[in-house]
């Protein structure tokens, strides 16, 4: 968080709590991949995703976008 907080996704009250102070969020779209996660099959979590994030993405398009996120996010040392 921008204050320095800091909360561990695999919890789930953690992951609640930081998801309810959206602004204060570093990575927010990180956060919500982590919350898609636990709510959805493997074979749902882009789709979900995608509908809550870019909906009016075509879906070749959402997954090079996803691709990218995700390594940016790996070359932090995240997920």
């Amino acid at each position: 968080m921008a204050d320095g907080t800091k909360y561990n996704g695999a919890s789930s009250i953690e992951l609640a709590a930081a998801m309810s102070q959206p602004g204060g969020a570093q990575g927010f779209l990180a956060l919500l991949r982590a919350f898609v996660n636990r709510i959805e099959a493997p074979a749902h979590r882009e789709g979900t995703l995608r509908g809550i994030v870019a909906p009016e993405l075509p879906a070749a398009d959402f997954r090079k976008a996803l691709d990218a996120a995700e390594a940016a996010e790996r070359s932090c040392g995240g997920a």
